[in-house]
């Protein structure tokens, strides 16, 4: 496990507040490798910790005063990251974007009786292609989590002794599944505005699960399905009225939500017929 060392404690109002500012995900930040965090909390019905884990491509691993956060004084339940070297404990730590890496934490309660769970959210940390993989260690009985697949851990609290776990991070990198082909795109002059369909790639390195279509507008590239497409056409309801020109591209969708390239791109043929 890495310690972040030779730090000194610097911890003003001002730094707290750029604190804050930054630990927030920006409106529109792409979750990438290099900038993702995993959010934490721990709960026992009565008081509730929270607490954060990720990468920024300019942070260290030493103390950034930027994205590194102190956790302020809890009673009953705490969830912190013992940083003696730092002057504390933190409920946020920031690591550089080099995997892999791992995060050790602590969960502990004043008293003892109660049921303690700990649930996290991985909405910001990154799929498809190159995505983060987490698992939650629990030093006490050796219970190994993936993240993805389970959302929270609960366990009981016989004792006022500290829960310690430890989250580890890896880089999976998944080959990509190959592009499908458009057969065309054309205006249905109804509620359906647009119909495109295409065919599943011959041949592909990995099986294709799912599609997403793009629509293109003055070189701008748009997602048009919310959610990922298991047959081979799509009805686009929110194309512009005005569809002459719209372009339209494909691209198949691996199990991890890995995306091919682009197929060939269909034009929208304005003529109902």
């Amino acid at each position: 496990m890495r310690t972040k060392t030779n730090a000194p404690f610097v911890r003003t109002i001002f730094a707290v507040a750029l604190s804050a500012l930054f630990a927030m995900p920006a409106l529109g930040q792409t979750i990438t490798i290099e900038h993702w965090e995993a959010k934490l909390r721990a709960t026992d019905d009565v008081s509730t910790a929270r607490f954060d884990l990720g990468v920024r491509a300019n942070a260290t691993d030493d103390l950034d005063i930027l994205y590194d956060i102190q956790a302020l004084a809890g009673y009953g339940l705490r969830a912190y990251f013992d940083q003696p070297t730092w002057g504390g404990y933190y409920s946020r730590d920031m690591r550089d974007p080099l995997m892999p890496e791992n995060w050790s934490f602590i969960v502990d309660r004043l008293t003892a009786g109660r049921n303690v769970t700990l649930t996290w959210n991985m909405r910001y940390v990154p799929t498809g292609c190159d995505r983060v993989d987490l698992t939650l260690v629990d030093q006490a009985t050796g219970t190994r989590i993936d993240m993805r697949r389970q959302e929270s851990f609960t366990w009981a609290q016989t004792n006022t002794s500290p829960r310690v776990f430890l989250v580890e991070a890896a880089v999976i990198s998944s080959p990509r599944p190959a592009a499908p082909v458009a057969k065309g795109a054309r205006a249905t002059g109804d509620i359906d505005r647009v119909i495109i369909d295409w065919t599943p790639p011959k041949e592909s390195p990995v099986s294709v699960a799912a599609y997403d279509v793009y629509r293109v507008v003055d070189g701008k590239r748009t997602k048009v399905n919310e959610l990922p497409l298991f047959n081979t056409e799509f009805r686009d309801r929110g194309a512009p009225a005005d569809v002459d020109g719209l372009v339209y591209e494909v691209h198949s969708l691996s199990h991890d939500l890995c995306s091919s390239d682009s197929s060939n791109r269909v034009v929208v043929r304005t003529d109902t017929n």
